[in-house]
This record gives C-alpha cells, structure tokens and sequence, in this order.
C-alpha cells in the first residue's frame, strides 16, 4: 500500500501569534541533537512495515532551520528504513528569511524536490500583526532562490480573513503572488485556536476578527483570481497548476496511511491515528535511551468513524464523492441513508448533485463545516 512519511521539525525561531502547531525556540545544540533522536525514531519505525513511500513531507515549525547535511542524512536513513517510490514527492516547509540559494541548493542536492513558501501576505503591516518576521522582499528572494536552485514544484502559502486586510490588501497579495508563477498556492482562512496569542487577544476584544460575509467575499475573489490566472482549485483550500497538486495532502484527503515521526507529529496506520507527544526533551531522552518516544492513540477509525470521515475529507476535493463507488467501499448508500441531509443542503445552495456525484459548492466549501456537522449528526 502506498504511504507518506511526514517529518515534524518542531523549532522556530519565533512563534507567530496565530499558529497552534507543536514548535519551541530551539537552544545550542538542540537541532543536533534532536536529528539524532528523529533517525534513531527512523530506525525502530522500519519495524512497522509501512507500504512503499510515494510522499516525505518536512512540515514544522520551520523545516528550513535545518541545514542541507541534516536533511540529506534524515532521507538517506529514510531509504535504508524503507522502500521509497523512485517518484517521490519530497516537500520542505521553508519561511522566507531563513535560507539562501546555497542552503536551498544544498535542499535540492539532497533530494528534496518541492518547497512550501510560508508568504501568508504581501501586505508589510499585515505581516506585522501575523508575527511574522519575514518581509516582503524575503519572499520574492525565496522565490528566486529556489528557481534558480531548479526546483519547478514551488506552492506559496497564503492567508485571507487578516484583521485589517481589506479587499485592496488581498487583491495585492493574489496580484503579486501570481506574478511570482509559483506552481501551486494554498489560501487559508485565518481561524484561531483560543489558547493561541491571537485568540486570546480576540477573546478580550483587542483585536476583531473580520466579518463572516467579508471573510466569505475574500474567499470568492481568490477562487475568482486564481482560476483567471490558470490555477485549478481542487480542494478548499488548494490551487495547483496541472499535474502539480500536492500528493501528500491529496494522501491525506484520500484516506491513504503515512507515518508521522518527530516530536509532536500525527500518523495515520493500519486504522489506527497516533501521536508522538509535543515535548521535545522528553522525545530526544527517550530515543537517545533506545525507546520509541511517548505517544497516544487519538482514535481507532473503524465502522461508522472511518466512513464519516471519508465523506467529509472527500467533500474537501472540488471532485467530490461518487456515490456508487463511496457504496463499494463502505457498504453505505449516501443518498438514501442522508436523504434529508442532501436535500437541505442543495436547497441552501451548500451542495449541488449531479448524477454519481456530489460535490459542496463554492458557498458550501466555505461553511463546510456546517455541511460536515450535519454528516456527523
């Protein structure tokens, strides 16, 4: 069975406000040390007999803090440990301002063959109240330095729904990011976990959040540009020039299994979703003692779970779901067994069917989770 392998670099060099992924300003020595840990978390992964990898994906935290040797010598391990697909996609998270063209190089020299650009915005002041430290010629250099490296599988990543971006902001961002020809970009709705400095300042009222119809207008005008610039969207979030989407989400959405190694990452295996613990000492102790780190099983998707799941994770792709195929599957007859679900759905303009398919509409992807609560009900 074909499997991803995704790798969680788990260090920043300074926590932007709104995100709530597992990262830690790493110490003297601490990326070294931590990489030692992630082979020897390699080594003893081989035992579970994953299928042959067709994905490998750096995500983080900020996988470019890496230097080019340590990415070459996580993957060369990797090809000991398992079989790789001779067309792997192998993706590097990289922020702009953490590389140059020699450390990208070095990425390509290495194996890596598509970097994920974390942009979020063009706009300097919206960059500011992200917290992110990059500016906006770090992103064009980025660009520059990966192309000229020879990478020709670039995504951008963007963010909509800022707090003070206003429809000339957005229509700056998606203007530049065009004229950059990146292969893919991915638009992400800015939502706030509580716990997270934004939301927290969101909760005592010191920074307010952008209207749902705005945010839903800002939605349309980036499916509405993208597409007049030759991109194809083909998830809710995701935009990719032909034959250039992202095979590891696609992965993901598809249902397939990947590993997930490093401190803090998310694997799916055998049915079964698994997550090492988000400490970065106790994961480094444990593996430097020969142990596989702390994890928990969050949930074992069989029955009932596994095909809810598949349905709202299928309803993420524009193709949507075929209905004969989703009954071969898993033995459930959508349009009988959701007949009421369907028809307030295509009555509300959320959904639309047409013959074997179903697929959300551009108003329905943008509340999808409103369409997915009534599938989990």
């Amino acid at each position: 069975m074909a499997t991803g392998l995704y790798i969680h670099i788990p260090f920043c060099l300074r926590k932007c406000g709104y995100c709530d992924f597992y990262s830690v300003l790493p110490e003297p020595g601490m990326i070294s040390r931590y990489i030692r840990a992630l082979l020897t978390e390699l080594s003893l992964a081989a035992e579970l007999q994953p299928g042959s990898l067709e994905t490998i994906y750096f995500g983080g935290g900020t996988p470019s803090l890496l230097a080019p040797e340590q990415v070459a010598e996580i993957l060369q391990v990797a090809g000991t440990c398992f079989k790789i697909n001779q067309n792997v996609e192998i993706t590097l998270e990289a922020n702009p301002g953490t590389f140059d063209y020699q450390k990208v190089q070095g990425y390509r020299e290495a194996g890596v063959n598509r970097i994920s650009i974390g942009a979020q915005s063009f706009a300097p002041d919206l960059l500011q109240i992200l917290g992110r430290s990059h500016t906006v010629q770090h992103i064009f250099q980025a660009v520059e330095y990966c192309r000229r490296a020879g990478f020709d599988n670039l995504n951008l990543d963007l963010i909509y729904g800022i707090p003070g971006q206003d429809e000339q902001a957005l229509e700056d961002t998606l203007c530049q990011a065009v004229q950059l020809e990146v292969d893919h970009i991915s638009a992400y709705l800015l939502q706030l976990a509580p716990e997270t400095p934004m939301g927290r300042q969101v909760s005592c009222r010191q920074v307010e959040m952008l209207p749902e119809d705005m945010e839903l207008d800002q939605y349309t005008r980036i499916i509405n540009r993208l597409t007049r610039a030759g991109y194809h969207q083909y998830e809710i979030s995701n935009f990719a020039r032909m034959g250039k989407e992202c095979r590891h989400n696609l992965l993901y959405w598809q249902g397939g299994e990947y590993l997930g190694l490093g401190a803090g990452a998310v694997g799916y295996l055998n049915g079964s979703r698994i997550k090492n613990y988000g400490d970065v000492t106790a994961y480094m102790t444990a593996l430097e003692a020969g142990q596989l780190p702390l994890r928990e099983e969050l949930e074992l998707v069989t029955g009932q779970d596994l095909w809810q799941e598949r349905i709202i994770m299928g309803l993420r792709l524009t193709r949507g779901i075929n209905f004969s195929r989703f009954q071969e599957q898993y033995g459930i007859d959508i349009l009988s067994e959701f007949a009421d679900v369907l028809k307030v759905c295509t009555d509300t303009g959320l959904m639309e069917i047409s013959g074997e398919q179903m697929r959300l509409t551009r108003r329905g992807f943008f509340l999808s989770n409103e369409v997915f609560c009534r599938f989990l009900a």
